[in-house]
């Protein structure tokens, strides 16, 4: 049940972030009001957390919307290793892909990962072993801002959760190449 509470106080917090901002923050602005909001669940629960944001991501172009989005899918997926893995430690990276033409972010934990179906963390399967809330919400969050989402185990044991959204110019290409 605290959990519960600290989700959705979590989830309202994060709600206000976005209101207050008058849209114009970097993601890496949005991504540090996050972590101000997850740490102290962090240290209560005794994980490491480690942050590494590469500077040359804070200028990396993201529409306001998209950075919205992938904040979204990072706190989705450090809440899931926070809730769910029982890892000892989590992190979060973002840095530039493919020489800017893309940024990665990934979340990975020490913890127990896959569930023995594989289609899901252990404790975020429905009751037929299908995809839960959190990890459907990520993978719709992805494909509406063209990103590629990826979420498999991390050896010897873990889970990464690796989002890759591409550069503003190079969606733009790719939407007009389709028409």
């Amino acid at each position: 049940l605290a959990m519960a509470l600290q989700a959705c106080l979590l989830e309202l917090q994060m709600t206000v972030d976005d209101l207050d901002d008058q849209g114009d923050s970097t993601v890496v602005e949005r991504l540090g009001h996050l972590r101000y909001r997850l740490r102290p669940a962090f240290e209560r629960m005794g994980v490491a957390f480690v942050w590494n944001i590469s500077a040359e991501t804070e200028s990396f172009p993201m529409p306001a919307e998209t950075a919205s989005q992938v904040c979204r899918v990072a706190q989705e997926a450090l809440s899931n290793a926070l809730r769910h893995s029982r890892a000892t430690r989590v992190e979060l990276r973002v840095a530039p892909q493919e020489q800017g033409r893309a940024m990665v972010l990934e979340v990975s934990d020490n913890g127990r990962g896959l569930s023995p179906a594989g289609s899901a963390p252990a404790g975020d399967a429905g009751p037929s072993g299908s995809l839960g809330k959190g990890l459907r919400s990520m993978h719709s969050r992805a494909e509406a801002i063209g990103a590629e989402l990826d979420i498999g185990p991390v050896a010897p044991h873990g889970l990464c959760v690796r989002l890759v959204v591409p550069c503003e110019a190079e969606a733009r290409q790719e939407s007009e190449s389709k028409l």
